[in-house]
């Protein structure tokens, strides 16, 4: 699947669905976004860190449940499409993530560790290939 995603996530380029690794085996992408994410924020660049969590579930949200976000959505109005599917743990995560993205991408917010490990722990429990 290629679909592109154009809407705004800060200064990075437009998403294309079929870049992000999901042809690992063995839940690999699932390793590498945890192990790449602590690197960035390791490295003070949480930006990158929770802009790569933020892409990842727009990506894995599209190719799962099949939500048609367009580029003229907000992050509020992504989230509220989430929502929709009626699953409240889903909605709840990703409304805890489009929260802690809005506060640093806008507000320059840093997020603390803990909230950035949570949301790593989360994207495992709610995206991850085994949920499938």
């Amino acid at each position: 699947m290629n679909r592109l995603l154009s809407f705004p996530v800060g200064d990075l380029p437009p998403l294309l669905t079929s870049s992000m690794p999901w042809d690992f085996v063995d839940n690999r992408f699932n390793a590498w976004l945890y192990h790449r994410n602590a690197l960035h924020y390791a490295r003070g660049e949480h930006r990158a860190c929770v802009s790569l969590l933020y892409r990842a579930s727009l990506s894995r949200l599209i190719d799962r449940y099949e939500i048609a976000f367009r580029a003229s959505h907000t992050e509020t109005e992504c989230a509220a499409l989430v929502t929709a599917r009626g699953i409240d743990s889903l909605s709840e995560y990703f409304w805890q993530l489009t929260d802690v993205w809005r506060r640093l991408a806008y507000g320059h917010q840093v997020p603390g560790s803990d909230t950035v490990q949570g949301l790593c722990a989360d994207w495992h429990a709610e995206l991850a290939d085994e949920q499938r």
